[in-house]
C-alpha cells in the first residue's frame, strides 16, 4: 500500500555528508539477511562512527567485504548476515582498515 506520492531528491535521503559518501556495487550473498543483495548499490559513508553492529565495508588484508562489526571474545570480529558464510575473525596480524559505515542501499529492478 503507498500512503502518499511524495516527489524528493535521493540525496537528501540517503546522503549527510557529500564529501564522504560513496556508492559502491555488491557482489556477493554475505549480507543477504540484512536485504542487501549482489548488483546492489550500498551508499557507504565514511564520516559516521562505527559501532557495535553496524553494517561497514573494511578492508582486510587489501580485500573489501561488506559485514556487520562485532566484538568479539578477544578482538571485533566481522559478521555475514547470511549463515552459509564463515564469520571473519580479525587477528592482530591482519591490516583492517573500516572504510566506512553503510547507511543505505538501492536497486534497479
Amino acid at each position: 500500500m503507498i500512503e502518499q506520492i511524495e516527489n524528493f531528491d535521493i540525496n537528501e535521503l540517503l546522503v549527510d555528508n557529500h564529501t564522504a559518501t560513496f556508492l559502491m556495487r555488491v557482489s556477493g550473498y554475505s549480507m543477504t539477511g540484512a536485504g542487501i543483495y549482489p548488483k546492489d548499490i550500498i551508499v557507504v559513508d565514511r564520516s559516521k562512527e562505527y559501532k557495535e553492529n553496524s553494517i561497514v565495508v573494511a578492508c582486510v588484508n587489501s580485500e573489501f567485504t561488506m559485514k556487520r562489526l562485532r566484538k568479539g571474545h578477544k578482538s571485533w570480529e566481522l559478521h555475514p548476515d547470511n549463515e552459509a558464510y564463515p564469520i571473519v575473525h580479525l587477528d592482530p596480524e591482519d591490516e583492517v582498515t573500516v572504510f566506512g559505515v553503510v547507511v543505505g542501499v538501492t536497486r534497479k529492478l
